[in-house]
């Protein structure tokens, strides 16, 4: 479900959850990157990553949030989100 944009450096042991999407030239390295993640172009990614967050940067730092289609949200809606994605988690 993910989708990587041109080329990407990975490290080994990094886990990358569903639906994140990583721009070119983005470098990872050993982190875990959560659900519904977006990272930009160039981003050195050093720390994990948590569900719904717009990163970019070297280092990459959290500039906003996203919804599940990548579109960036204000705060509020992405609190209504994680609760429902949480709740739906617990059925």
């Amino acid at each position: 479900n993910s989708i990587i944009a041109g080329q990407v450096g990975i490290a080994g042991s990094t886990i990358i959850g569903d639906n994140v999407r990583i721009g070119s030239n983005a470098t990872i390295l050993p982190v875990k990157i959560g659900n519904n993640v977006v990272i930009g172009a160039g981003a050195v990614v050093t720390k994990d990553v948590p569900p719904f967050s717009l990163v970019v940067g070297n280092p990459a730092k959290i500039i906003g949030r996203v919804d599940k289609k990548g579109n960036r949200v204000k705060w509020e809606l992405l609190q209504l989100l994680v609760l429902v994605h949480n709740s739906l988690k617990r059925l």
